[in-house]
């Protein structure tokens, strides 16, 4: 299985994805907060000065 990193930003209630050089703002799958659904704490929360470091390697 492969698994692609993608970054995600929380500003208030609209969520962003990193995408392009850019942040792009995009709905966020509620299943990531159901503790029934598959998706239920599928992602990790890094820092800023972490998320800048994985965004320059995507460059």
């Amino acid at each position: 299985m492969i698994i692609e990193e993608q970054l995600f930003k929380q500003e208030g209630r609209k969520f962003y994805e990193y995408k392009d050089d850019e942040w792009v703002r995009r709905g966020l799958g509620i299943g990531y907060f159901l503790p029934d659904e598959p998706e239920f704490e599928c992602y990790e929360e890094i820092t800023e000065e972490e998320a800048l470091r994985k965004i320059e390697e995507m460059k």
